[in-house]
This record gives structure tokens, sequence and C-alpha cells, in this order.
């Protein structure tokens, strides 16, 4: 019988983890493995995007809905689903499954438990997203593998903090499908097209929210226009912070150069529109956006946060900047878009790179070896 794997996530959109995941179950149901997506909802909630583009796949999709917060119900009933599937695996994405299910007692749940560390989004002390982080990483020490998906997530010392076994701490780092890279059909959009059309584009991609930083790329695009510098910038995404951008936006008189174009469905496909991808955020994984754009031959500028300096090699495969520092972002947009010699080795390079380590079927592997070892361990 293969190995059933119940997948755990809360999504609202098809962001980087969606997209890992997608691609994640799509390896292992060609692989043998028999894998479920259990996408969670609130009670009478319809068709979820990430539930309706997996069944376009081909995927085994299963609605839970519960109510919203953080309940032990919640973790109950996403327990009897997995009892009454005879799942095997029980693997978590988000950190609202990681408490649901580390809240049970292992003797309870008699099913494997694995989570996958995305990245930690709160990025003040005190605030809700940061409580929930820390109640998440209180619970770890009760699931049987913690995943970190970069080097930096797993050297984290709040981990060790929390008491997480050594031994139950893994990494392995995300990956994309290069068939689908390679056959992906480049997208058409007219709001974005006739923006960007005859200059210099720049685009970055993801939530308008706090981790992101979004506030730190357009200063650094008031650099880029104080110098002369003819740029234009998309932002893909949306999220609670659009208004406060847009107003930032405007008193910078910078409309000409940015617009907030809202969220796109595979965003990826308009990669090909831009001369590089800016990722200017305070705190992140592994971003999968800045792999497909490695994979796409758009060159990257990133922050030098999370486990991003583990594939931008700065001058290499892409360019660092420190994060919130808007004139070094600049800096480094400027040297990218404006040095073709640079540009073209980073094209090169970081194609080079992703094939040889971050191909979804590596990430795979990884996870099939890891399953194998803890199946039967409770």
């Amino acid at each position: 019988m293969p190995l059933r794997i119940l997948h755990l996530i809360d999504s609202n959109g098809l962001y980087g983890a969606e997209r890992m995941l997608l691609d994640l179950m799509q390896r292992q149901q060609s692989s043998g493995l028999f894998p479920i997506l259990g996408s969670i909802g609130k009670k009478d909630e319809s068709v979820k995007e990430l539930e309706a583009i997996a069944l376009e796949r081909g995927l085994t999709v299963q609605p839970i809905r519960m109510r919203s917060g953080l309940n032990l119900a919640g973790g109950i009933n996403i327990l009897e689903i997995a009892q009454k599937q005879n799942i095997d695996i029980l693997h978590s994405h988000g950190y609202k499954t990681n408490i649901l299910l580390g809240m049970l007692p292992a003797c309870f749940r008699r099913i494997p438990l694995v989570c996958t560390l995305h990245g930690w989004t709160g990025t003040t002390p005190i605030s809700k997203i940061s409580l929930y982080n820390w109640a998440e990483r209180q619970l770890l020490k009760y699931h049987d593998a913690v995943i970190a998906v970069s080097d930096q997530q797993l050297h984290d010392k709040r981990l060790r903090a929390a008491g997480i076994d050594n031994n139950k701490l893994f990494k392995i780092s995300n990956g994309i499908d290069l068939d689908d890279e390679e056959n992906a059909q480049a997208g058409k959009d007219e709001v974005i097209q006739s923006f960007v059309k005859g200059g210099k584009a720049i685009v970055s991609i993801g939530r308008l929210s706090r981790e992101k930083s979004f506030e730190t790329l357009i200063e650094a695009m008031s650099v880029l226009r104080n110098g002369d510098a003819d740029i234009k910038l998309i932002i893909i995404g949306e999220g609670y912070l659009r208004d406060k951008l847009q107003k930032q936006i405007d008193s910078l008189h910078l409309n000409e150069n940015i617009q907030l174009v809202g969220y796109r469905i595979a965003a990826k496909r308009y990669l090909h529109l831009f001369d590089a991808l800016i990722i200017s955020s305070v705190t992140e994984g592994l971003p999968i956006t800045m792999l497909e754009a490695m994979a796409a031959g758009v060159p990257v500028v990133a922050t030098a946060v999370g486990g991003i300096p583990e594939a931008i090699k700065d001058g290499i495969t892409g360019l660092l900047a420190p994060p919130r520092n808007p004139v070094k972002l600049a800096e480094a947009i400027s040297r990218v878009i404006n040095d073709m010699q640079l540009a073209g080795t980073i094209r090169s390079q970081a194609r080079l790179m992703i094939r040889k380590e971050y191909d979804s079927r590596v990430m795979a592997d990884k996870y099939a070896e890891l399953y194998a070892r803890i199946a039967g361990r409770i």
C-alpha cells in the first residue's frame, strides 16, 4: 500500500508555500505515494483557490472547514478525518495547523506529525502574528520532525530555546518544477504591459504585508528617480497595507514610476516582462518567487535575510542588499539593470544553481526518505 500523506494548510491565495506544496504533491503522486491536500477553511467557505488548482492538477483534495481561530476542536476534527482516511503521515504547512496538531498528545494522535517551516512573518515583538509564531515554536517539540527550508532557519536559536530535540530537526530546501518552468507560457496582461512598455522595468511579488517591507522598495525608487533613473516598478500582490503603500507612492510623487496592480494568479508568467525581480523583505524562508525568477533567467536583487543568501551569491547568482536600507537597495537595482555583462552572468549562473540544487525532484526524494524514517516511530 502506498504511504498516505495528509498535507494540511490554511491558504489565502496561491503564494510561495502553496506553490511549493502543489509541486511537492505532484512529485509524490508520480513517485507512487498518495498525497492528499487537507485544505483548512472557515465554516461554509466555498471552494478555495488552492483547492481548485489542486483538482485541476489531478490531486486529491479534502476540504476541512472549522470555526475561525485556534481551537482544540479543530485539531481533533483534523485527526478524525485522518484516521478515517487511514493516513500514515500528517504534514503541516503553517502556524495554524502546527499549533492545532501540536496540542494533541502523541499517544492520542498516533499518527506521525511532520511540519515544514515556511517562514515566520512576525516583524515586531508584540503583535498577533508574533504571538502565534511564539506559540507555534513552543509546540514544535511535540512534532516528530521539523523541517527548515534553509540553514539559517535550521540554526535559528529560537528553535533550541523552545526545547526542540536536534534529532527532530532537518533541512530540506524548497524546490520548483523545472519541467513546468520550461514549458510555462508567457503571460499577457494589458495593465502591466502598457505601464512598463518601452523602458527599464522591475517587479516585486508578494502579499502587501509588513514582512515584505515594500515601503523600503518604494523609498528606493525615490532614490533612483532622484538620480535621473527612468525605471518602472510593478508590485503584484494584495494585502492590508495597500492603502498605506499607495499613500506613500502619492506623497513621493511616484505614480508615473510605480503601480500596484493587485493579485495575479501564476504571477511567475509575467516575469519575462521585467529586467529584474526585487525582494525587499525583512524576514523570509526560501522564497519560491526568487527560485522561479532565477530559473526563468530574470536577475534577482534581494535583501540578505533568511535563506536568501544561500541561493543568491552576491554578484554571481544575484545581488544582495541589507534589509530596510533603500539607498543600498537602489544601488543594487541600478547595477543590475545598467550593467548588461553583470546581468548576463547572473542569468546564466542562477540557472545553473537552480538546476543543481533546487529541483522539486530532489525536494520530493528527501521528503520521501524522511517519511520512511519516521513512519513507524509512534
